[in-house]
């Protein structure tokens, strides 16, 4: 097997090891939720990415949706079907891009906002490395961010400032080339907010984020990687008024 095909297999394992159930088939177009605020659209809207094997359904179940309007936010959310099918394809962010952002620009949407939690997370990164102008800012929940090896391979040359990176062949490496270059010209575009629990089991691996987001844009909470920690965390979002203040 060549290195470049070893690569790819590792990439799509590792992800598959993370969980133990089968996945939807791949649809075009992808699969949606919508939440509105009213019958007349919010010039705001909020994409929701889920984790592995979560299904769109899941953010209204913990109450996602019904803490917003708690807080009186009119912002309309649309939860994504983007399961790990997608990643193995390499074709969440081309989803996301043709059945989601594309639309709803043309739709009248003013600023469009992505919000992912673990894998999730990671898609939004994908979606900002390709097409960083088209969203207004990101919300990652206790994001993964890619193979072992590859994190590994930036924290022994010395964090993100002194990696080279000899591929650009998987989406990972194309991430975090994009994360490298935020971090050296200082763009503050899209924005980046990042919020996990103290016993995440990424918690390490997340401090690599912390050069290319400001201080104050990063918060946690007691709690692992579950969906009780991630509704907190929303919580925190909301209370902030982070959706609606660009």
């Amino acid at each position: 097997m060549s290195e470049s095909r070893f690569r790819i297999f590792a990439w799509v394992l590792l992800l598959i090891l993370s969980g133990c159930h089968a996945h939807s088939p791949t649809v075009i177009p992808i699969k949606t939720l919508y939440y509105r605020a009213s019958s007349t659209p919010s010039p705001v809207l909020v994409v929701l990415l889920p984790g592995i094997y979560d299904s769109p359904r899941k953010f209204h179940d913990n109450h996602f949706i019904a803490d917003a309007r708690s807080k009186g936010l009119s912002v309309d959310f649309v939860a994504v079907d983007s399961h790990i099918g997608y990643f193995e394809e390499h074709t969440v962010v081309e989803r996301l891009h043709t059945d989601i952002i594309l639309p709803a620009k043309k739709a009248g949407y003013k600023t469009i906002w992505l919000a992912g939690i673990s894998l999730g997370g990671f898609g939004a990164l994908l979606y900002a490395a390709r097409y960083a102008g088209e969203i207004d800012g990101i919300v990652l929940l206790s994001p993964y961010l890619g193979s072992e090896k590859l994190i590994d391979d930036i924290k022994q040359s010395g964090g993100l400032n002194s990696w080279k990176m000899e591929h650009r062949q998987l989406p990972e490496e194309m991430m975090w080339a994009w994360a490298k270059d935020r971090l050296s010209s200082h763009s503050t575009s899209p924005a980046l907010y990042l919020g996990y629990g103290k016993r995440d089991k990424y918690k390490n691996t997340l401090r690599l984020l912390r050069g290319i987001i400001d201080a104050d844009h990063i918060f946690t909470t007691s709690g692992g990687h579950n969906w009780k920690t991630w509704r907190t965390l929303w919580q925190n979002v909301l209370r902030r008024n982070i959706l609606t203040d660009y």
